[in-house]
């Protein structure tokens, strides 16, 4: 007889004495929560008899407890709840608070303790699982073994194992942002093997720029991980022999964030009203529904906007320049739309003949460019900083593009997102793209778009402590949501503030999360005048 839960044998009992009825007692005092699977096999391995059970011995619940200090349910009254919780508590937690007025459910079909320990790990149909878990009473726990007896559980098949054996398959963490890819010279099938690429990484904000080296393997394959940035970001590859640099080009292949989920298909029943006795909370949410519909339905009158043709170098600006980089410059070189035809080696030696007080020192393969010869207060003269595509760089990752590949070219005597302001001036170069570029070979680096993490949208809640001129409505149905606390005390309060809008006379708070340790809160209760009523 085995005993397993979560793919792991729990206890193992050998039989050598055989009657007709046996009978024993399985100690489930030091078992974790959850199902617990219990199998019977003959003596050649063959399942005989298999019997589910639901072990709670309360051991996943985290102590925690919601107080009002301040309560309010005036029109934009300030409300102060504490969330306290008890020992040394690492983990991550959450807290909604509702209008449960508004609510087509008051009581949730599925909360942490049911998703987790219940219906994760069963096959099939689970009627409104979070009520197995609201007491212990016998009904409920009869229930509960009901639904282990009857409702369809296959996490594996004896018979198959038994058949295949047991294939294990180790799990590694992809460690953030993983990039993988391969480097090949570019316009060749030939591998950049066994060299060092330079990557940049560049954030659509042209802030938080990061940078390392990587080795390439025999076939032009390397790989990064442990990344983290957020939006749509610029990878720069660049070789990192300066004029010895090879053309190469980049490859990505599938990384980390690079994966398909199957989601369930949706039941059509979900999206049917809500039919139910609860007239009052019906006409509530169709009077929000007739004048959301109303609002969008608002026809301003006629207007006639007037505006001016851009000028070419504006409509570049458009194209390339973003961020920051869109502000004003001491001056914009437009090499696209000119016929003058660019002869120098690179941009800097065309631009020390266009830009007045500009000036390039070349020491062997080393650049530096300067502006107007500003000194710094130990005396010497400051560099003017660089950027590529909006990618900070040094002056070796430009000097090898020939300046006839080159769009733009901004000039700035300072610059807010450079370090100290660009005390040196700051030269901001685009390379042409799309249908401004001509030639394949027109730079060594390869520059990658690519979409980091979701940047992370902070809940908007009003704050009525200021006064403000906006006298609209507040008709929020969620009125607080903090999906981000992070705890890592000993005997935490947690402060939870909110205003109310103009109408909600209760509230519905829920508060979950889970520990390093695997123990969980689950608090979830509706706040009233008249007093609480928890679920």
């Amino acid at each position: 007889m085995i005993g397993q839960m979560q793919h792991h044998v729990v206890f193992k009992k050998d039989f050598t004495k055989l009657s007709d009825w046996m009978t024993g007692l399985i100690d489930i005092k030091k078992l974790n929560s959850g199902i617990l699977q219990v199998t019977v096999f003959n003596k050649d391995g063959i399942p005989l008899a298999e019997r589910l059970s639901f072990i709670d011995n309360k051991d996943y619940i985290q102590p925690a407890e919601l107080t009002e200090d301040t309560l309010s349910f005036s029109e934009r009254g300030k409300n102060i709840f504490t969330l306290s919780l008890k020992d040394t508590v690492l983990g991550s937690f959450s807290v909604a608070i509702t209008d449960p007025d508004y609510n087509i459910s008051q009581m949730r079909e599925e909360n942490i303790f049911s998703r987790l320990l219940l219906t994760s790990d069963l096959k099939g149909y689970i009627h409104n699982p979070a009520w197995y878990f609201t007491n212990i009473s016998d009904s409920v726990v009869n229930a509960l073994d009901l639904v282990m007896m009857t409702n369809g559980w296959r996490r594996f098949k004896w018979a198959e194992l038994i058949k295949n054996g047991v294939t294990a398959k180790n799990y590694q963490d992809a460690g953030y942002i993983t990039l993988t890819g391969k480097a090949n010279i570019r316009d060749t099938r030939k591998p950049f093997a066994g060299k060092e690429m330079v990557v940049m990484i560049s954030p659509a904000d042209s802030s938080g720029h990061s940078m390392q080296l990587v080795n390439t393997d025999e076939f032009g394959g390397f790989k990064m991980d442990s990344l983290i940035f957020f939006d749509k970001a610029r990878i720069l590859f660049s070789d990192t022999r300066g004029r010895k640099s090879s053309f190469i080009e980049v490859k990505l292949s599938d990384d980390s964030l690079d994966k398909k989920y199957v989601l369930p298909v949706i039941d059509g029943n979900d999206l049917a009203p809500v039919k139910n006795n609860d007239s009052v909370r019906q006409s509530k949410l169709g009077y929000d529904y007739d004048a959301i519909l109303r609002a969008n339905g608002l026809l301003l009158e006629g207007i006639t906007v007037k505006s001016r043709k851009k000028s070419p170098v504006q409509e570049l600006e458009e194209k390339y320049a973003s961020g920051l980089f869109s502000g004003f410059s001491e001056k914009t070189i437009d090499l696209v739309n000119t016929n003058e035809v660019v002869t120098q080696q690179n941009i800097f030696l065309y631009l020390q003949s266009r830009v007045p007080g500009l000036q390039v020192q070349v020491n062997g393969l080393n650049y530096q460019v300067y502006y107007r010869q500003t000194r710094s207060l130990m005396g010497g003269f400051i560099p003017m900083t660089l950027y590529l595509d909006e990618m900070l760089v040094d002056a070796d990752f430009i000097s090898p593009i020939p300046a006839s590949q080159i769009a733009m070219v901004k000039v700035f005597s300072s610059f807010v997102g450079a370090a100290g302001n660009g005390a040196g001036g700051v030269l901001a170069v685009y390379t042409k793209k799309g249908s401004d570029f001509i030639g394949s070979a027109y730079s060594p680096a390869d520059r990658v778009n690519y979409n980091g993490y979701s940047v992370i949208k902070e809940f908007y809640s009003p704050d009525y402590s200021v006064k403000t001129n906006d006298k609209g409505a507040d008709h929020r149905i969620t009125l607080h949501w903090q999906p981000d606390i992070f705890i890592n005390s000993v005997n935490p309060k947690i402060p939870v503030r909110f205003y109310n809008n103009d109408r909600t006379k209760n509230y519905k708070i829920v508060v979950e999360g889970i520990t390093w340790n695997g123990k969980m809160v689950m608090i979830e209760k509706i706040i009233s005048a008249a007093g609480k009523r928890p679920f």
